[in-house]
C-alpha cells in the first residue's frame, strides 16, 4: 500500500517503513476482506433465491395451460370442404363429425341515398330540397338541422352512440358518383335479414334522400312468390297412400332443387307443405292460400332464381307461375341476408355466418354455398393437452436440478490405487433446507391423491406421470397418457381442474379462494340452525355465513368456499351425513401453492431474502466499521513510524555532535 500522503517515510533509521506500514495494515484488513467475502456469499444467496422463484413462476405458467375445462377442450379439426365450411372446437365440445349443407351466406345490408337528391358536398341539406328534422337509427335519434350538410349528417350517425355508450351497428360515408351527385351509404356493421332499423321521426330527411320509402322505414324489398294455377289441396286429399311426389326447381341462389317423397298413411297437408319447404332447405316456405292454391314465398328477399318448375302430385302436373318478382329496394345497394344451412338433415339459418349453439362450444363458420353436403370433424386433440401436461413436469425438473445444484455441499474425494483427489464445489445454498422444502412441498402436490372426484383416476400416476428413482425427475408415460385420454378423458381432466361434488343434489359449488385445500368434507345443521362443515376424519367443525341459500365458510381448510345450500338440503342423518367434496385439481394446487411462496410480502422467499438482506447489510455495516478502523490503524502506525524516525534522527544528530567534539581534542 501507498505511504500516507505528505510523510516522508524515507528516514534516517534505514527501515522500509512503508513496507511495514502496509504489511500491519494488512493483516488487519483480512478481517475486512473475510466479511466482503461473506457479503459476496449472502448475495449469491439472494441470486438463488431469485431463480428458484423465477422457476417456481414457471411452474404456474405451465399449470395455467392445464387448469381450466377448456384447457382439455382442445381439438383438430377436418372439412371435406373446407372452401365452403370449416369448423372449431372449444370449451364444452366434444369429438364428433358432422354432415353440413350451404345454402345461402348472410349479408350485410347498405343502404344508398338517390341519384340527383345531393349535388354539393358542402350545401345544407335543406337548400337542397330535403325537409330536415329528426331521424331514428338502430333505434337512437339523430337531429338533423337546417344548416346540416350530407357530411355532417354522416358524422352525426357516426358519432351517436347507444344508451350503454356504445356506437351505433352502423356506419354511414359519403360517397362523390360525380362532380354533382353526391349519396349517403349506410353499411351494417352485422350480417343479417333484419339490418338497420331507419325512421323518421320527424321530418322527412330519408324519405327525401331516397333511403327509405315510408316514416316507419319500409325499404321496398319485394320477396319472389311463385304460385300453383290451381288448388293442390284435393290432389293431395286424394293422392292414396304410398302415392309419389316430385318436386323440381331452384332457390334463392338458382341451385337445383330435386325431391321425391311417398306420402305416408295419415300425412295431412301441412305435412306435405312442410316437405315442400324442406325441399328448399329453408330458405323457401311453402302454403296454401283461401283458394287451395300452393304459394311457395323466397326467404330471402331481393332478385331471385327461386322457382318451382316441376310439381306433379300422384302422376298429375300442376303449372306454377311467379306471382311476384323478387327484387330490392331503390334504396337497397346490397340487402341483409341470413344464411341457410343445414347441420345433420336439419335445416336452421342465422344472421352469420359463424353459427354455434349447435353444439357447445363449436363454431361452424360457413364460407359459400354448396351443391354437395360437407363433412366436418373435431378431434380431441391428445397430442398438445399431452405437451401442455409435460411443459408442467419439464418447468418441474429445472426447478429440482437447479436446487440440486444450489444445495450441494463441497466435497474432496481421493483414489487409493492413484493418489488424485477430486473436489466438488459447494452451491450458493450448500444444504439449505428451506430451499429442498420447498422441491418437496411441490412435489408432494404431483403425488396426492384425486380420490373420488376424478371418478375412475384418482393419481397421476395411472395417467402416466412418474419419478425416476434415481433423480427425483418426473415424467409422462405416452402410452399409459394416450390409454387413458382414449377411456375417460374427462377423468384425466378432473386430476387437474377444478372439481366438486356432493351426495345432495341440492347443494351445489358456489365459488373458492386459494385458501380453499382440496378435500372431503361433511355438512350438518347446527341446534342454531347454522350450516357447519368440517373435513373427514376430523371432529373440527367450522360455522358458515349464510345469506340466503349461499353459505360461505372464513375459517379452517374450506376458507373460502361457498355453496349453495337451500333449507333442507343437509341430511340431519348422522348414519347418512351430507358430504361434499371439493379438489382444487393439480393446476390450482401448484398455483395457489406458489402464490403464497412467492408473495412478493409474505412469501417464505420474500422472507428468506429478507433474512439474508438484513444480514448483508449487518455486514455491510461491519465493513464499514472494519474500514474505518484499518484507516485508523494506518494513521496511528504512519504517526509512530514518523515519530521513531524523528527520534532516530535526533539520536544521530547527537551523536555527530559529541564524535566532532571528541575529535577535536
Amino acid at each position: 500500500m501507498a505511504a500516507a500522503s505528505g510523510i516522508d517515510l524515507t528516514m534516517p533509521s534505514g527501515l522500509d517503513d512503508s513496507t511495514i506500514i502496509n504489511e500491519l495494515v494488512d493483516v488487519q484488513e483480512e478481517q475486512v476482506t473475510t466479511v466482503q467475502n461473506q457479503v459476496s456469499a449472502y448475495q449469491n444467496e439472494v441470486s438463488a433465491y431469485g431463480q428458484i422463484k423465477s422457476d417456481l413462476q414457471s411452474i404456474s405458467s405451465a399449470a395455467s395451460a392445464v387448469s381450466s375445462e377448456g384447457s382439455f377442450d382442445v381439438f383438430s379439426s377436418t372439412s371435406s370442404n373446407a372452401d365452403a365450411v370449416t369448423i372449431a372446437g372449444g370449451n364444452g365440445s366434444t369429438a364428433g363429425q358432422y354432415t353440413v349443407g350451404v345454402y345461402h351466406l348472410a349479408s350485410s345490408e347498405t343502404m344508398m341515398s338517390s341519384s340527383g337528391k345531393i349535388s354539393s358536398e358542402t350545401s345544407s341539406l335543406s337548400s337542397q330540397g330535403i325537409n330536415v328534422g329528426k331521424i331514428s337509427v338502430d333505434g337512437v335519434n339523430v337531429t338533423v338541422s337546417s344548416t346540416d350538410t350530407i357530411k355532417d349528417l354522416a358524422d352525426n350517425i357516426n358519432s351517436a352512440t347507444k344508451s350503454d355508450g356504445s356506437p351505433l351497428d352502423v356506419t354511414a360515408s359519403v360517397v362523390q358518383v360525380s362532380s354533382s351527385d353526391y349519396r349517403l351509404v349506410l353499411s351494417s356493421d352485422n350480417a343479417g335479414s333484419d339490418g338497420i332499423a331507419y325512421k323518421d321521426v320527424s321530418g322527412s330527411t330519408l324519405q327525401d334522400l331516397g333511403v327509405i320509402t315510408d316514416a316507419n322505414g319500409d325499404n321496398g324489398n319485394v320477396s319472389q312468390v311463385v304460385q300453383s294455377s290451381d288448388d293442390i289441396t284435393d290432389a293431395w286429399n286424394n293422392l292414396a297412400t304410398n302415392g309419389a311426389v316430385q318436386i323440381t326447381g331452384t332457390d334463392h341462389d338458382g341451385n337445383a332443387v330435386s325431391m321425391t317423397f311417398t306420402k305416408d298413411d295419415g300425412e295431412t297437408l301441412s305435412d306435405f307443405l312442410s316437405k315442400v319447404t324442406a325441399a328448399y332447405n329453408g330458405t323457401a316456405t311453402a302454403t296454401t292460400n283461401a283458394d287451395g292454391d300452393l304459394v311457395l314465398t323466397d326467404n330471402v328477399t331481393g332478385a331471385s332464381d327461386m322457382a318451382l318448375g316441376t310439381l306433379s302430385i300422384g302422376g298429375t302436373d300442376h303449372t306454377m307461375t311467379v306471382t311476384q318478382g323478387g327484387e330490392n329496394g331503390k334504396g337497397v345497394l346490397t340487402a341483409g341476408t341470413n344464411s341457410y344451412y343445414s347441420i345433420d338433415g336439419m335445416d336452421m339459418n342465422s344472421d352469420t355466418n359463424s353459427v354455434s349453439g349447435f353444439q357447445t362450444g363449436t363454431t361452424i363458420s360457413l364460407k359459400a354455398t354448396c351443391t354437395q353436403s360437407v363433412t366436418v370433424g373435431l378431434t380431441l386433440d391428445t397430442s398438445t393437452i399431452e405437451q401442455n401436461i409435460e411443459a408442467v413436469l419439464t418447468a418441474y425438473n429445472s426447478l429440482l436440478s437447479y436446487v440440486n445444484s444450489a444445495t450441494q455441499v463441497a466435497t474432496t474425494s481421493s483414489s487409493t490405487t492413484s493418489g488424485s483427489t477430486s473436489s466438488t464445489q459447494a452451491g450458493p445454498l450448500p444444504a439449505d433446507m428451506t430451499a429442498t422444502g420447498i422441491v418437496s412441498t411441490i412435489h408432494s402436490l404431483f403425488e396426492s391423491e384425486g380420490g373420488s372426484l376424478s371418478s375412475s383416476l384418482t393419481s397421476l400416476a395411472e395417467i402416466g406421470v412418474k419419478t425416476d428413482a434415481d433423480t427425483g425427475k418426473l415424467s409422462l408415460d405416452e402410452s399409459t397418457f394416450e390409454t387413458a385420454m382414449e377411456k375417460n378423458p374427462t377423468a384425466v381432466e378432473n386430476l387437474f381442474t377444478q372439481v366438486s361434488n356432493s351426495n345432495s343434489s341440492k347443494v351445489t359449488f358456489g365459488q373458492s379462494t386459494s385458501s380453499t385445500q382440496s378435500g372431503n368434507y361433511l355438512l350438518q345443521v347446527n341446534s342454531s340452525g347454522q350450516v357447519q362443515i368440517s373435513q373427514a376424519g376430523t371432529n373440527q367443525w367450522y360455522t358458515g355465513t349464510t345469506t340466503g341459500d349461499i353459505v360461505t365458510f372464513s375459517s379452517g381448510p374450506a376458507s373460502g368456499l361457498s355453496i349453495n345450500a337451500p333449507s333442507g338440503s343437509i341430511s340431519d342423518d348422522s348414519t347418512n351425513p351430507t358430504t361434499f367434496n371439493f379438489s382444487n385439481g393439480l393446476a390450482a394446487d401448484l398455483t395457489n401453492t406458489i402464490a403464497n411462496m412467492t408473495d412478493a410480502n409474505t412469501g417464505l422467499i420474500q422472507n428468506q431474502t429478507s433474512t439474508i438482506q438484513t444480514e448483508i447489510n449487518n455486514a455491510d455495516d461491519q465493513i464499514t466499521t472494519l474500514t474505518n478502523q484499518c484507516n485508523q490503524y494506518r494513521t496511528q502506525l504512519t504517526q509512530e513510524f514518523s515519530d521513531m524516525e524523528a527520534a532516530v534522527n535526533k539520536l544521530k544528530s547527537a551523536s555527530s555532535s559529541l564524535t566532532a567534539s571528541f575529535g577535536s581534542d
